[in-house]
């Protein structure tokens, strides 16, 4: 892969981030998180411009949804704005996921595609049940939120045979620990109001490392044409 200075910026960016969460230097923590996905996108674009296919812009798009997640969630009283941002951006990810699952359908019975799905559903299901007794008014948008982001789980799950296997891993693992960090965010939020010890460090290490990881993955892909 090419502009490894940019991937670099990207590791420099996530690493002054967290440092500037767990010393609570506001300031910085300012300054630092709105460059985050710009720095990412930036780099998915110079590494795809050659190439700029359906599936790239979609990749693109999500990251454009989650630079604005991130900018919302900075903020308390924006956190439905946020909700709605990462929603958006998660649809992108289903349909670009989709699109490689459409490109070279595998032939699965309904029993073999519902395990790929078990283990996203049983996980939101515990998830929801646990959050739902503190929702409040913010049921619709976490119950809506839960379903888009299961969803994106298990179309990474379901491309299995239709990608190259590095592209198929990476991209799976960055939808779970993707996953897991918006779990954190909800525990965190709903359960602990906000007190879960460590939860701003944890999510943002599992958000960046995710969003890191399905980008890795796409490029993958996109290279594996190539060749």
């Amino acid at each position: 892969m090419k502009n490894k200075n940019l991937l670099f910026l990207y590791a420099l960016l996530c690493s002054t981030e967290i440092v500037a969460e767990y010393f609570e230097v506001e300031l910085l923590r300012y300054l630092i998180k709105p460059t985050l996905m710009i720095a990412l996108s930036v780099y998915f674009y110079l590494e795809t411009e050659s190439d700029y296919t359906s599936f790239a812009k979609k990749i693109q798009a999500a990251l454009v949804f989650s630079w604005g997640g991130d900018v919302f969630l900075m903020f308390p009283s924006c956190f439905l704005p946020g909700l709605v941002s990462f929603l958006i951006a998660h649809i992108f990810y289903i349909l670009a996921f989709y699109e490689n699952i459409k490109s070279k359908p595998q032939q699965r019975s309904f029993s073999l595609t519902f395990l790929f799905a078990l283990p996203f559903l049983f996980f939101s299901t515990i998830l929801f049940s646990a959050v739902f007794p503190y929702l409040n008014e913010m049921v619709i948008p976490v119950a809506v939120y839960t379903i888009i982001l299961t969803s994106m789980g298990i179309s990474a799950a379901l491309r299995k045979g239709s990608v190259y296997s590095e592209s198929y891993t990476n991209v799976l693992l960055g939808a779970i620990i993707f996953m897991s960090s918006d779990s954190t965010i909800a525990i965190n939020k709903f359960i602990y109001n906000g007190e879960l010890p460590y939860a701003r460090i944890i999510i943002m290490v599992t958000y960046l490392l995710a969003q890191y990881l399905i980008v890795k993955g796409c490029l993958n892909l996109q290279a594996s044409k190539k060749s």
